[in-house]
This record gives structure tokens, C-alpha cells and sequence, in this order.
């Protein structure tokens, strides 16, 4: 999902890839209801409506002989939702344009009844399945059962809470109470699933299973829950689509190539089911995945393989021999999952079928005109690895200028590593793509720069999460000599590389209608057939050059610090961060900047309410004409709490660990001895101050808390020996 050569005037920022409903946002409070199903008539508003198999709406309260006893079977108004020796499932409908909300959850109430005896109730085979989807109801997720036990009931007043935390794998978290009769503490009356904040619909599924005509289950107020904090609408929808559309196959990966329509910016939704039936939905954001099968799903069996600017991509994953059509749909709209306005009208399907030839390595790309002055430091080649293992010793690369590149007999020219310049890329990418290997992996994209320390900051943050791994080589080249491509004579050039086992060797021509610009490049499919593009406006001058960047947390705000080393028509700075890596950011702030400066000049921007996570931040500066770039990203952890445990208390039957503050909800606790021994692991579904476990524990134990949203936390303790 990579827009290669993809400009931001921060650094040149350059990438080459070989590659439900829908409603107007609102501005709600924190923790409003944003649908509700509670079984009244009229059903109460915003209203989430449902499909149902079995069961049906209850009124009254149960009788003396039942259990619990004289309880209503509703929460609120005079209605719920109940069935009694049999199934019930209740579908309900798609919730969307949830991008702009956060803290997003599913709640209920449920009861378990004995019915017409105080000795009936729900027994292990008697289940509630709380189902969820995100991708509008195509795939469903169990998350959640609540499981009777030897004739357990409760009503709504029980205590007990069911909370997870969505986490999409089909393997739901189980609650049961500890035995029968009425139950309090863990009779589970509050049913909760968390949702992740970078979803942007959602739908519940609720099975209710009993199997007795002295057994019923009932549910009310079935609720989503979020803080929604912006208000929008829809951008203008674009007139023209892409054009110019080319595909380059390989092996497992292929290269698309387009001439962007007048939509800001475009997906590619791609499927082994041609031709492709699904579109996108407005006021919706779509991550994308290069990585075929990754990305976010329009309907089943369409990926979202890119999502940016009109270019070039490398989608991977894909299968040899096999048949895979595309569709690019043009958009609009700046604000993620509130301003998407996309065109389908008029789009075609594009359909290709990947190689079979797969033994050995291809070439699939070059950027033969490089972005910089310096055309010998910042060219790129890409190849596709064959169907083994590839030693870079067996590698020889030759240049149309500047000579070969090798390991053996090459004097110095030769294919290196630079771990610096791989760690830059994932910094600023923010999260880890690339990577060194030798020998490299059969199947593997390799890059190979043609300078052992590119000038120019290559930027592939679109590719997180979901992209790569891609693997690296370095010419250990220290001069320009005009690049590694001469285009400027304009001619035939061949680029060949032998691998060893075989030699591949691709030919293009270099004049002023294919590669005379700076930001041309060309790929190959597997016979060597050539295919032009060029990334125009490649060449600019930064308006900005960044000193420092960090961030000093105080509790729960933090004070962002940056620093520019120089400044050219610089208007202002955004200050933007996230909780999750390649979720859209989201504005903190802005910063008036100095303008134009050739001195250091220092900023700070106060944030305060900030998340308890790890956050990442970044500075977005803006320019005089609208133009903008980005800094580097920094992390920093949010945390209002320093917990540290303060008391242990041994019994001979139990050890007590206490904390100066309460151990978050969904925190996970795992201790263990010295040996290595497990003594403790569980998850903590509400939060506590304590820590309890059976028997008698002595010496040194290691701790580990950890939060989904947080840096795991780790501490030494020692028990004191139990006095007899």
C-alpha cells in the first residue's frame, strides 16, 4: 500500500514499490449511547433494530416460586428479551462511520432465571454466545460466552461483569460461576466487549442456548457505547477515474501501476473473484495491507491492497499461476472515516494472472532517475527472490554506468549491510518493514540501494501494519559518477544481475519521453517487458530542517518539544498522535512558527488529557502555500500512575501482593519464582489493588503487568518467610 515516490516536502519523503449505513458524524459527549436496542415499543432511539431466530420480548417479574425471587425481567421500561427451553439468536444491525469516535464498546444487561421451582437454573450446557463484526457482518468473531453452572440464576442486581476485550480470533473468553444457586458476585448481569478504537463499524450477534422448560435467559438494553468528538460530512466527489492502468505480475507479487483521476486519492480493492461487486462506503476509511489478504475487507474476498496517492504499488501474497482482478476507486477527503467521498460510477476491473516461472530471481523495478543531485546515492533496484535461498556473496550486479557490484572480485565495490540507515526506515515508516538477511528468504522482495548512505529519507509509512518484510542490500558506493543509469545521454541501457544459479537482464530506453525526468522509474514483468511512470514534483526544497524532537510526560498530559535548524516560508506546526500504530493521528494542537529562520529556533506545545498508553507523536509542519510534511515520530508512555507493589502478606495458605495503585482492567498479571516457575497468570477484568495466591510463597518473585494499551511493567519482590 505504498505510494511510491510519494512526496511530503518534509525530506523528499520518496518510496519505490515493485509492487451498512452510512450517517453524518455528530458531536456526541463522552460515553453516549450511539444505538440501543432495549426491546420497548416504540424501541428507544438512536435505534440499533435486530433480526431474530427463537425467543421473543417478556413483561412482568417472576413469581415466589422462581429464582431469584419477585425480580422484574427487564432493566428499563417494561420489556426484554428472553427465551425459555430453546435457542434464540438475535442479529443486530451494522453500526457505522465510527472512525471519528473512540472508547467504543457493546453492552447489555442478562439474568438467568429458575423458573417455577427454587431448584432449576442454567448447568454448563446452558450458554450465551456474544458474536462480533467488523466488516459489516461478512465475518463474525466469538468473544464471549457466559456458561451456566449446577443451576445457576441471578437477576440483573448480581454483580458480576463479563467484560473483554475484542481481539478477533474466534476463541471467546468463557465466564461461569463458581457453583449453583442464586449467585451474586459472579452472577454475570453486565455483559461488555470492548472494541478496538480503529474500527468503523461494528455489529453484535447474541445466542442465548437453555435447555429446560425451569430455565430462562433474558437480556435488555443492548447498547453500543462511544465518545464521539467531531462533527463532519462528505467531500466532493471526484468526475474522473484512474486511467493509464498497468500490471506488471511476478511469481507472488505484482505491480500496478496508475494515472491518478481527480480524486485526491485512491484504493485498490483486490479479489480472486472477478469481476469485484464490492464498493466502498463513504465517510469511511479503509487500511490497506500490500500484502494480499491483509488489508481491510469491501465484502468477502475483497483486500484493500492501497490506499494513497495515484502511482505505484507492490502488492505480495499472492500465488503463482493464479487469476486476481482489481478495481481502483478514486476518493476525496482529508479527515479520516468523516470526509471519504468516493467515486464507483464508471470504475472498470483490471484482471491479471501472476507467473508460473518462479525457479529463479527477476528483476521487477528501477528508479533510474532518482529524486536528488545525487543520482548515484538514491537510485533503487528491486528484485523478486526465486524458489530458494539466495547467498549475497552469489550476487553480481552490473550497472549500465559505474561498473559491478559484487563480493568476489569487485575490489570495492561491494553488497553490504547498514543497519542505521534500516532502522530510519522503520522509524519513520513506524513499524518494522525492512530488514538484513543472508542468505534471503526464497519468495522475498529485496531492495537494493545504489549509495551505502542514500541522501534522500524514503518513506514507506503506508505500508504499516501489514506490509513487508522486504530485505535490504547496499552498494558500498561513496561516489555519484553521474548515476548507476546515465539517462541523460539518452540510449538503450541494460541492467543485469547474476544470482549465481542464473542471470537476469532487463532492457529500457532512455530518452526524454521515458526516463529523462527526475522521479522515472520502470518495471518488468517475468518476460522483461518494460512499463514507464514517473512521480513529477519530486525535486523541492524543504521548507524545514528538524533539530531535536522529544517528549517529557507529566501524569496525564506531557509536555512536546521540537526544535527546526532552519526555516523557508514556514507558516505553522500541527501537533498529532495516536495510541496504535497505522490508525490515522489525531490534532493535538497547533504552534505558529518563526517563518523563515536560519537559526535554531525551539518550540513546546503543552497536551493535556492525554490517554493512559504508549503514544506516538509526530509534528506535521505546514507551508505558506498549503503544502505540508512530517516529522519523525516519538514515543513516549502516558501513565498518571508509577504502581509499584508496597506490602506482601504470606499465610500458610494464601500470599497477599498489594499495589499502590489498582491494576488497570484487561491488565494481565503473570508471576513466577526464580526457577522459572508459573505461580500466577490471569487476566484482570476489573481493576484491584491486590494480588492473591494459594499457599505459601518465599524468596524473590518476578512480576509482569500488562496493558494492551501500555508498556508491560515489571517488578522483583521478595516474600518474607511465613511465621509459625
Amino acid at each position: 500500500m505504498v505510494n511510491p515516490w510519494k512526496i511530503i516536502k518534509l525530506s523528499l519523503i520518496v518510496s519505490l514499490m515493485w509492487l451498512s449505513t452510512t450517517m453524518e458524524s455528530s458531536l456526541l459527549a463522552a460515553g453516549t449511547i450511539v444505538s440501543i436496542q432495549d426491546f420497548e415499543s416504540p424501541a428507544g432511539t438512536p435505534t440499533m433494530t435486530f433480526t431474530s431466530s427463537g425467543g421473543a420480548t417478556i413483561t412482568g417479574s417472576t413469581g415466589t416460586g422462581d429464582r431469584p425471587a419477585s425480580s422484574p425481567y427487564f432493566t428499563s421500561g417494561t420489556t426484554a428479551w428472553a427465551v425459555r427451553n430453546g435457542t434464540s439468536v438475535l442479529t443486530f444491525s451494522n453500526n457505522s462511520s465510527l472512525g471519528l469516535c473512540t472508547d467504543k464498546y457493546f453492552q447489555f444487561d442478562l439474568a438467568a432465571w429458575s423458573i417455577s421451582s427454587t431448584g432449576n437454573g442454567m448447568d454448563a450446557a446452558d450458554v450465551v454466545t456474544v458474536e462480533i463484526s467488523l466488516d459489516g457482518g461478512s465475518t463474525w468473531s466469538r468473544e464471549a460466552t457466559i456458561q451456566g453452572n449446577s443451576n445457576a440464576n441471578w437477576n440483573y442486581s448480581a454483580s458480576g461483569s463479563a467484560t473483554v476485550t475484542y481481539d478477533g480470533d474466534n476463541s471467546p473468553t468463557n465466564f461461569q460461576p463458581a457453583g449453583g444457586g442464586t449467585r451474586t458476585t459472579d452472577g454475570y448481569s453486565k455483559v461488555r466487549i470492548d472494541l478496538p478504537n480503529s474500527c468503523t463499524q461494528a455489529r453484535i450477534r447474541i445466542t442465548m442456548l437453555n435447555n429446560s422448560s425451569g430455565e430462562r435467559w433474558s437480556i435488555d438494553d443492548v447498547e453500543l457505547i462511544a465518545t464521539c468528538t467531531a462533527s463532519c460530512s462528505p467531500a466532493t466527489q471526484p468526475t474522473t477515474n484512474a486511467s493509464g492502468i498497468s500490471v506488471s505480475p511476478g511469481c507472488s507479487s505484482a505491480q500496478i501501476n496508475f494515472t491518478g483521476g481527480n480524486g485526491a486519492n485512491a484504493i485498490i480493492l483486490m479479489s480472486t473473484s472477478c469481476p469485484i461487486s464490492g464498493t466502498p462506503t463513504d465517510q469511511n476509511a479503509y487500511s490497506s495491507s500490500a500484502t494480499f489478504g491483509a488489508g481491510a475487507t469491501i465484502g468477502a474476498g475483497n483486500y484493500v491492497v492501497y490506499n494513497g496517492a495515484a502511482g505505484s504499488t507492490i502488492v505480495t501474497g499472492l500465488s503463482p499461476g493464479t487469476t486476481y482482478c482489481f478495481k481502483i476507486f478514486e476518493y476525496n477527503g482529508a479527515i479520516p472515516n468523516c470526509e471519504e467521498n468516493y467515486l464507483t460510477s464508471g470504475v472498470t476491473t483490471t484482471t491479471f494472472t501472476t507467473s508460473t516461472s518462479c525457479a529463479s530471481p527477476e528483476i521487477r523495478s528501477i528508479l533510474v532517475n532518482a529524486c536528488t543531485v545525487s543520482e548515484g546515492f538514491d537510485e533503487l533496484v528491486i528484485f523478486e527472490n526465486g524458489a530458494s535461498a539466495l547467498d549475497i556473496d552469489d550476487i553480481s550486479i552490473d550497472f549500465p554506468n559505474g561498473g559491478t557490484f559484487c563480493n568476489s572480485g569487485c575490489s570495492s565495490k561491494t553488497l553490504t549491510n547498514n543497519a542505521t540507515y534500516i532502522n530510519s526506515l522503520n522509524t519513520l515508516a513506524g513499524c518494522t518493514l525492512f530488514q538484513y538477511a543472508n542468505p534471503i528468504p526464497a519468495g522475498a522482495i529485496v531492495y537494493v540501494f545504489t549509495g551505502l548512505n542514500p541522501t534522500m529519507t524514503f518513506d514507506f509509512s503506508s505500508e504499516c501494519p501489514g506490509g513487508g518484510p522486504y530485505y535490504v542490500i547496499f552498494a558500498n558506493n561513496t561516489t555519484d559518477s553521474g548515476g548507476r543509469f546515465a539517462n541523460n545521454a539518452g540510449a538503450t541501457r541494460t541492467l543485469s544481475i547474476d544470482f549465481g544459479s542464473s542471470t537476469d537482464n532487463v532492457t529500457y530506453t532512455s530518452n526524454s519521453s521515458n526516463t529523462g525526468t527526475d522521479g522515472d522509474y520502470v518495471s518488468f514483468d517475468n518476460g522483461g517487458t518494460p512499463s514507464y511512470g514517473n512521480f513529477a514534483n519530486c525535486a523541492v526544497v524543504l521548507p524545514v530542517e528538524w533539530g531535536y524532537f522529544n517528549i517529557e510526560p507529566k501524569g496525564n498530559s506531557a509536555w512536546i518539544n521540537w526544535s527546526t535548524l532552519s526555516e523557508r516560508e514556514n507558516d505553522y506546526f500541527v501537533i498529532e498522535y495516536v495510541t496504535e500504530p497505522g490508525v490515522p493521528f489525531k490534532q493535538l494542537g497547533k504552534v505558529k512558527s518563526q517563518g523563515v529562520s536560519s537559526t535554531e529556533q525551539h518550540y513546546s506545545f503543552f497536551a493535556e488529557d492525554l490517554p493512559e498508553a504508549l503514544c506516538y507523536f509526530k509534528i506535521k509542519q505546514v507551508d505558506m502555500n498549503g503544502e505540508y510534511s512530517f516529522s519523525d515520530i516519538a514515543v513516549a508512555e502516558i501513565s498518571s500512575m508509577d504502581m509499584q507493589p508496597v506490602k506482601v502478606d504470606v499465610l500458610s495458605d494464601q500470599t497477599t501482593i498489594r499495589f499502590n495503585h489498582e491494576i488497570k482492567r484487561n491488565s494481565t498479571v503473570r508471576i513466577t519464582d526464580l526457577a522459572g516457575k508459573l505461580l500466577y497468570n490471569e487476566v484482570y477484568y476489573q481493576g484491584s489493588k491486590e494480588i492473591k495466591l494459594d499457599g505459601e510463597v518465599n524468596g524473590l518473585m518476578l512480576i509482569s503487568i500488562e496493558h494492551p494499551m501500555q508498556e508491560p511493567k515489571f517488578f522483583k519482590l521478595i516474600a518474607p518467610k511465613y511465621k509459625r
